[in-house]
């Protein structure tokens, strides 16, 4: 890439930035590491017990792609292992992915159990 393609492509770095806002659904728990394994299910609730611990609303410009990877971060950040009811919305530049993030309870239930209810929504925080 020549110097001055490089520099053709700076003002859009800040295009790619991530923002989210989390609302804790429940007490916050303890924090998993960097990168853990988050389970995602985009169309519908998990196929296991659950618990809801936040909602979370990613903004993010150029790629959904950004804003998915936000959400499992954010999954990490308060304790969950599981990301499901994805919902997209275009405003202007920027895409915003909602999704609830949760934390696995137990073993996958037999056929015809019912999930548990989400707690109702407390604090929030933005990164």
């Amino acid at each position: 890439m020549s110097g001055r393609a490089g520099l053709l492509l700076l003002p859009l770095l800040p295009l790619a930035c991530v923002s989210s806002e989390v609302r804790l659904s429940s007490a916050r728990r303890p924090e998993k590491p960097a990168g853990c394994e988050v389970a995602v299910y985009p169309d519908s609730k998990p196929p296991y017990p659950y618990e809801d611990l936040a909602e979370d609303r990613a903004g993010c410009v150029l790629s959904r792609n950004h804003c998915l990877n936000r959400l499992r971060e954010d999954a990490c950040l308060v304790g969950a292992d599981t990301v499901y009811g994805l919902t997209d919305t275009e405003e202007t530049i920027q895409t915003i992915v909602e999704a609830t993030l949760a934390r696995r309870t137990g073993p996958a239930p037999g056929p015809g159990a019912a999930a548990p209810a989400p707690l109702p929504a407390v604090p929030t925080f933005s990164r």
